[in-house]
């Protein structure tokens, strides 16, 4: 292996190491004491209005969608009905009812 290989490799993994917790501890909601303390120093607002432009709060339209059909579908098993029965209610049931597709 070269060595500008060895370290494009090693940089790759160091900016992921960096890069990615950081992102994920980007969109955890704040403690009890980091609000206070943002409404003590005045970003509060300023976060907040950022926070709701990300989105993160929201429930993905198609996820939900799925999460129902999964719960349909417990819920005729739970009354006894054949798996033939089953698909052909929940082929039904998703074609009706379908969201746009997750980007």
């Amino acid at each position: 292996m070269s060595r500008r290989k060895l370290i494009m490799g090693f940089l790759f993994c160091l900016i992921l190491v960096l890069i990615v917790p950081a992102a994920a501890y980007v969109l955890q909601p704040p403690t009890t004491q980091q609000i206070e303390q943002y409404k003590k120093d005045g970003s509060f607002s300023q976060r907040a209005a950022r926070a709701e432009m990300i989105g993160n709060h929201k429930t993905s339209k198609f996820l939900a969608w799925r999460a129902q059909l999964k719960t349909e579908k417990m819920a005729l098993k739970a009354r006894g009905l054949s798996e033939e029965e089953i698909n052909a209610q929940m082929a039904a049931l998703a074609g009706q009812r379908k969201p746009s597709q997750p980007v």
